[in-house]
């Protein structure tokens, strides 16, 4: 009697402990040093998250029974050159990021779940779809240096890579190879803001999706998304004003393909890409403002193919990319520029990796003389840029620039 009884509590332990929540503890810490180099001015130190994004983490997840789970994810971006917090939150899906100077917000991911045999349902900040995509088909990845020049620009704003206030639905792993993700993110706004009324409600609501195909060594996905983005008045960039009758619309939206295919020995991406924004607010074109003349529609377009090869403990990988930036002004205001990126991986273990990285940009066809008008550089931009230097370095509108990272990658 007595052995059955025990065996009884046993059984009913292990059911209690099978359907607690488990909790990780997760991170990565990246440093370089790293060389920003352009014609007018160089920038070189320490810097962070060049091959990997330097971030701290906790998720878990709870079997609820009924073939469900609950689950949650809080991540956080830190800089590892200084230790600093970085704050990516928003009041919306357009105004400018806040919280505390340099404190640890949980502005890289805050979700919380439920799964099951339909899929995932995610509620909290989040990454868009289209950010998969760039993620997925960029062979020399999406920081850093050697990164895409894809990833370089940013005409749609704060939702190029998350969106605040969102639904997402991802679909389950059993399709035969297809998979996919939808997202829709409230701007909340009062049904009432702006001038006239209502001008303003939907602005910061952002929705997009993606849908690919995977088999073997083969994948292939495409995605899009938009937010709606309205302002009033002549010359007023985002807000309500005094005096300001005009309501137009500055919405924001990005597409893109991406497929690659693994030969073991070799493998090959490519990712073509637009983004666009409407009636653009202020004058100038360039780089480093990233506006057309007001009014104008402003489209980046960009391209870019690559290939990874695996060597021993180490991986090789080289891209090129191009990237047009247009506003209807005809040719010589219409800047582009073409990027070749190199990078080596040499992993110590499964966790600790150390890395070198170098790209040159050449700056074609840029307006000289026109308002904000700077050169692309190697390691810098408005997206993303060598984190942790105290600036980016300056490129003349026809110059090339050329950028470096050394450095070593922990996860944890």
């Amino acid at each position: 009697m007595k052995k059955t009884l025990v065996a009884m509590a046993a059984l009913a332990a292990i059911g209690t402990a099978s359907a607690q929540s488990s909790v990780t503890v997760f991170g990565v810490f990246d440093a370089s040093y790293s060389i920003n180099k352009g014609s007018v001015s160089d920038v070189s130190g320490i810097a962070y998250g060049n091959l990997s994004t330097s971030r701290i983490g906790f998720r878990g997840i709870e079997d609820i029974g009924g073939g469900l789970k609950a689950g949650f994810w809080l991540e956080s971006e830190f800089d590892g050159s200084s230790g600093a917090g970085q704050s990516g939150t928003s009041l919306d899906n357009t105004a400018a990021a806040v919280g505390g100077a340099n404190g640890l917000t949980f502005g890289r991911r805050a979700t919380v779940s439920i799964l099951g045999n339909f899929g995932e349902f995610r509620i909290g900040r989040d990454y868009v779809p289209t950010y998969a995509n760039e993620s997925d088909f960029s062979a020399t990845g999406r920081v850093g240096v050697a990164s895409s020049i894809i990833t370089q620009v940013n005409v749609v704003g704060t939702t190029r890579s998350r969106a605040s206030n969102g639904i997402q639905y991802v679909l389950p792993s059993n399709l035969g190879g297809f998979y996919g993700e939808f997202t829709y993110a409230f701007g909340e706004q009062a049904d009432n803001a702006g001038i006239p009324a209502g001008a303003l409600e939907d602005n910061g609501t952002y929705y997009g999706g993606r849908i690919g195909f995977k088999t073997g060594p083969f994948n292939i996905a495409a995605s899009a998304g938009k937010t709606d983005v309205t302002r009033t008045g002549a010359g007023n960039g985002s807000g309500v004003g005094a005096g300001n009758t005009a309501a137009q619309g500055n919405d924001r939206s990005v597409a893109n393909i991406g497929a690659s295919y693994d030969f073991g020995v070799v493998k090959l991406f490519g990712l073509y890409s637009v983004q666009t924004q409407d009636n653009t607010v202020a004058n100038g074109v360039g780089w480093s403002t990233l506006t057309a003349f007001q009014g104008r529609d402003l489209e980046a377009k960009a391209f870019a193919i690559g290939v990874t090869v695996p060597f021993g403990k180490g991986t090789f990988k080289a891209g090129y990319s191009t990237l047009d930036l247009e506003n209807g002004l005809g040719a010589g205001t219409e800047p582009s520029a073409d990027k070749i990126a190199l990078s080596y991986q040499y992993d110590l273990s499964k966790r600790t990796a150390l890395y070198a990285s170098y790209a040159r940009v050449k700056n074609n066809d840029s307006a000289a003389g026109a308002p904000g008008n700077t050169g692309l550089t190697a390691g810098g931009g408005s997206s993303v840029r060598q984190r942790g230097l105290s600036g980016v370095a300056q490129t003349s509108t026809t110059s090339s620039s050329n950028g470096f990272d050394f450095g070593i990658r922990h996860n944890f």
